[in-house]
């Protein structure tokens, strides 16, 4: 297996945790969110453990938990529009198919032999532009 394919196996890894994550706990955080939403952060944090590199957990969905309908992250939905090496990194652009369409740029790195998410972009139509996006 590739480096490329290894690193797009992990990335569908973390949409697919992220995924179900967002369905088990969107109707219990709307339904008393002060009873599940520790618990759901525990869970994000061990995706994040396992996918994410050097992530804030003061920032984005940690600091909520934010979790939404439909989910931000669906591997059958989400089309991967072109994968690119750039040294020791492949960067996945994503285009989804769910909300606004939104455009999406993922860097990954190796990190203790496995392919974690570094930084994380949306397109921003308006300014023509790639900004932060936390996870």
């Amino acid at each position: 297996m590739t480096d490329t394919d290894e690193a797009l196996k992990r990335f569908k890894g973390f949409q697919d945790a992220m995924n179900h994550w967002e369905i088990h706990y969107f109707p219990l955080i709307q339904e008393d969110w002060m009873k599940y939403a520790e618990q759901a952060k525990r869970d994000l944090k061990v995706i994040f453990d396992e996918y994410v590199y050097k992530y804030r957990p003061q920032e984005g969905r940690m600091a909520g938990p934010d979790v939404g309908s439909p989910p931000d992250h669906d591997s059958q939905w989400d089309i991967i529009e072109k994968v690119e090496v750039d040294r020791s990194k492949i960067i996945i652009y994503v285009q989804k198919n769910t909300q606004f369409g939104d455009r999406f740029r993922h860097t990954l790195g190796l990190h203790d032999g496995r392919w974690m998410i570094e930084k994380s972009e949306i397109f921003w139509d308006d300014k023509r532009k790639w900004g932060k996006y936390f996870l």
